[in-house]
């Protein structure tokens, strides 16, 4: 089999996940991040009264909006999970400072 090099191509703007859902089959796990976006909550003085998260006797919910969906299948999954493992270690071992690493697989 011959070899090849993989040119990544990144979106033009990365999207903010604040929630995600996690849901498995017998082959993959099906990941989707979603970005919530509660409402803004303003008195007459256009001050902020409320923190935005909190449920509220005039709103139940907040609105998460689809940011990605992604299908990881058995064989991927544990290096996903080993790639992600290892960037939590790097945070560990310096939280202090703004340690950044780039892992592909």
């Amino acid at each position: 089999m011959e070899e090849f090099s993989v040119e990544h191509q990144m979106p033009p703007v990365s999207q903010y996940c604040n929630h995600m859902i996690v849901q498995g089959d017998t082959e993959c796990l099906y990941l989707t991040f979603f970005q919530l976006r509660p409402p803004v909550m303003l008195d007459t003085d256009l001050e902020v009264t409320k923190t935005p998260m909190e449920p509220s006797k005039e709103r139940k919910t907040v609105k998460a909006m689809p940011v990605a969906s992604v299908v990881i299948d058995r064989a991927k999954m544990q290096r996903f999970i080993d790639v992600l493992q290892q960037q939590v270690n790097v945070w560990k071992a310096d939280d202090a400072s703004d340690v950044r690493t780039n892992a592909t697989e």
